[in-house]
């Protein structure tokens, strides 16, 4: 009759009188979805295999949905018991490999995305995507192995779909970051750094990428223009304003050419930010003579 919310209702109800009905559980999910409401969505999902079982096409729908459902612990404790079930397919252990990844398990997911590359070179070939070989990049990055990191980058941007080049941008300044960050081959990161600019114009990441790269190469002047903008862009992408790296980066700048003020400025907003990188909020604290908070003291044991 035309009544969606009546109808999303009556749903509502019957789910709650019948809860063990797996049908209306499903249905309800798959409304909550239209609706955005991804964590209530995955609840009656993951209800639904509890109440009646499911096959690997259900746990992979779930996998999808708890992705982006901002739990990490969630994601994790989900896809290790699908893991169980499903030992041996490839598209479970690369949603495993990404849970841990938001879990800040970096090696570890680093790992798994190698066993899914193995498991999938088999029957799911068609995983191994550019995105796959972006996300074991990442994983490899953050926990430090960086040579491995850039071939997984590299190839990542290989894979990139001939029709849709932009969809590299990412990559290359990941990849040109990163080696900007370790002080190696900043020419060929120069190189991607531009061509990220050129297919993705006015990204504040890409943006900040650029300034920084420039600042590296010894153009503080120059540098500090691109990351000024980098700036003013964020602030259009998000109410927040610039993050705390991008204020950072201008801080530097500012020092290098001798405007203390302006840098002293910046670094103050850095701490206002609240950031919890700890290199910038030391460098920050360092430049404004700040003392740093003593380490909270962990609660004692039994024992003592």
């Amino acid at each position: 009759m035309e009544r969606p919310d009546d109808s999303f209702k009556a749903l509502q109800d019957l789910v709650e009188a019948y809860p063990s009905d797996v049908e209306h559980r499903r249905l309800l999910g798959t409304q909550l979805v239209q609706k955005q409401e991804i964590g209530p969505a995955a609840d009656q999902f993951e209800a639904a295999l509890q109440a009646g079982g499911g096959d690997l096409n259900d746990y992979l729908n779930l996998c999808k949905l708890l992705r982006f459902a901002n739990n990490a612990e969630r994601f994790e404790k989900f896809t290790q018991r699908a893991q169980q079930l499903f030992p041996g397919e490839p598209r479970i252990t690369y949603h495993r490999a990404i849970a841990l990844t938001q879990g800040d398990k970096y090696a570890d997911a680093a790992k798994l995305f190698e066993q899914a590359s193995r498991q999938a070179e088999t029957n799911a070939a068609e995983l191994l995507d550019d995105q796959f070989h972006f996300h074991w990049g990442v994983a490899l990055e953050r926990s430090r192995q960086f040579d491995a990191a850039a071939r997984q980058f590299e190839k990542s941007i290989t894979l990139t779909p001939a029709h849709d080049p932009p969809r590299a941008a990412n990559t290359m300044n990941y990849l040109g970051y990163m080696w900007l960050d370790q002080g190696q081959h900043l020419d060929k990161a120069e190189q991607l750094i531009r061509k990220a600019n050129e297919l993705e114009q006015n990204n504040p990441a890409f943006v900040d990428s650029l300034g920084w790269l420039l600042f590296k190469r010894g153009k503080a002047k120059e540098a500090l223009t691109e990351l000024l903008r980098a700036e003013h862009l964020m602030k259009e992408f998000s109410d927040s304003g610039a993050d705390a790296e991008i204020l950072d980066h201008i801080a530097q700048a500012y020092e290098q050419l001798g405007q203390t003020e302006d840098a002293k400025s910046y670094w103050k907003r850095v701490l206002e930010s609240k950031t919890d990188v700890e290199e910038v909020k030391a460098r920050a604290q360092k430049a404004l003579g700040v003392t740093p908070p003593p380490p909270a003291k962990s609660a004692p044991t039994d024992k003592e």
